[in-house]
């Protein structure tokens, strides 16, 4: 990601997943960037479950939706200091204990595994918009990357996203960053 890009993005993902709920900072950088995606309903139903799903659940959630958050700017094989500073931004408004954000920190320089994302991200809000701000922080250098294509479609397939409902995100994606 070319680093004048970085910044743009990646406050946009600090406002929709503020919007969403899965963070508790009020960043105001892409706050109605949750509701173009996924639309006005789906962030109100995001943002029930978060306030009605048990801790343990949310703890999870909230965790996960870190680790995705962190293999989007590592799916390209190189993280900036503008997308890791804003990174550990997302991280400590994320709500989780210490211990949670000090290994989340330490994971930015080596990626966890994703393979059982879809059993811990249940939410079918959250799902939609962790995979519209993966395509946004894919597209927005302009270069749709191999790496990140595989892993695009690797998230689409994990979370069980259906291909029109992927192509609906796409396009209103692409319709952010062109215009």
């Amino acid at each position: 990601m070319k680093d004048d890009a970085a910044p743009k993005v990646m406050g946009s993902w600090l406002g929709a997943l503020t919007q969403g709920g899965v963070l508790l900072s009020e960043a105001e950088a892409g706050r109605k960037v949750a509701a173009y995606f996924i639309g006005e309903e789906a962030v109100a139903r995001l943002r029930k479950h978060f306030a009605e799903a048990p801790n343990e659940i949310v703890r999870r959630e909230r965790k996960a939706a870190a680790e995705a958050c962190i293999w989007m700017i590592a799916a390209d094989r190189v993280v900036t200091s503008e997308e890791r500073a804003l990174m550990l931004d997302i991280i400590k408004g994320s709500g989780l204990s210490e211990d949670d954000r000090l290994t989340l920190a330490a994971e930015i320089d080596d990626p966890p595994a994703l393979s059982d994302i879809d059993r811990r991200v249940e939410c079918p809000e959250l799902r939609e918009l962790l995979l519209a701000l993966a395509w946004e922080l894919a597209l927005a250098d302009g270069v749709l990357h191999r790496q990140e294509q595989a892993f695009l479609d690797g998230l689409v397939k994990r979370f069980g996203v259906p291909a029109e409902r992927a192509a609906q995100i796409v396009m209103a994606v692409t319709a952010t960053i062109s215009g």
